[in-house]
């Protein structure tokens, strides 16, 4: 851990492991759990899972902010969660026997010895090709809004639990939050849904990259229907920004490296923390 200017900051490659370690507690202590608790249908399987996944990421953007300063690293430490919860569910999913089979009757006809059935090749592969990119595209969507989380600076010392939902439920970050959710349900709802939501959550992923500013403070997301609207438009978007915003955006442009969070002059080339250049 480093300070720069009063201001903490983690040192290389931490918020990633935390974030990849993250998501491997979420699953085994959180998700599944509640969802054998519950048994939520396939379209709400996302609310449980989104939320929690991110759970380290939301740990960042209270507690280390600058780890959370731009797209990039939104969709690089939201993506390492979703692929730590991938690992381990799809780890208990080949573990788990999916049922079994009678493998001796004695002479009464009763069972003596059962079989358990375990997941086939074909199923492996597909949960490693399908689910597990599904889970880090997921994550990483709905890590953008905790982007603009960490850009509020929130001091939990001075702010109510009420202040905190409400910042939650704001539209930059709740818009990100409740996409991915949408896009989790129908991956697990619809028929022959993986396929058909893998490419159409790839297309919602690479639009984010493309259409989103890297300087994620400088814009305002338009709720979450104009964000869809965004999305499956072929224009690149123009937002409007308050001259406030504007100004905002000419102070602080390049205030964090792209890559670890610390904070750096606004003419620097190369992170001092850790050498990655600057854009």
């Amino acid at each position: 851990m480093s300070s720069q200017s009063g201001s903490q900051t983690l040192s290389p490659l931490i918020p990633e492991i935390l974030c990849l370690v993250g998501g491997i507690i979420a699953a085994i202590i959180i998700i599944l759990p509640l969802e054998t608790a519950l048994n939520p249908p396939g379209i709400l399987v996302g609310v449980i899972e989104e939320p929690a996944k991110l759970i380290a990421v939301i740990y960042l953007a209270f507690k280390f902010p600058e780890c959370l300063s731009s797209k990039r690293r939104g969709l690089i430490l939201g993506g390492l969660a979703g692929l730590g919860y991938a690992f381990t569910e799809n780890l208990i999913y080949v573990l788990r026997p999916t049922g079994y089979e009678c493998l001796y009757y004695d002479l009464n006809g009763q069972c003596v010895s059962v079989l358990p059935l375990m997941l086939s090749g074909t199923d492996i592969i597909g949960r490693a090709v399908l689910s597990a990119p599904g889970h880090v595209m997921f994550s990483g969507i709905a890590a953008l809004g905790l982007v603009y989380f960490a850009l509020k600076r929130i001091d939990l010392t001075k702010t109510t639990p009420k202040g905190v939902v409400s910042k939650f439920a704001s539209k930059n970050v709740s818009s990100f939050l409740l996409l991915a959710i949408i896009l989790h349900g129908l991956w697990d709802s619809l028929p022959a849904g993986p396929i058909i939501m893998f490419f159409v959550t790839l297309f919602v992923y690479y639009r984010l990259w493309k259409i989103l500013p890297e300087n994620l403070q400088n814009y305002e997301i338009p709720g979450f229907v104009g964000l869809v609207i965004t999305i499956a438009s072929p224009k690149k978007p123009q937002v409007a920004r308050t001259s406030q915003q504007t100004n905002a955006a000419q102070t602080v442009q390049n205030k964090f490296c792209t890559n670890c969070g610390t904070k750096i002059s606004p003419n620097e080339k190369f992170c001092k923390n850790c050498g990655t250049a600057q854009h």
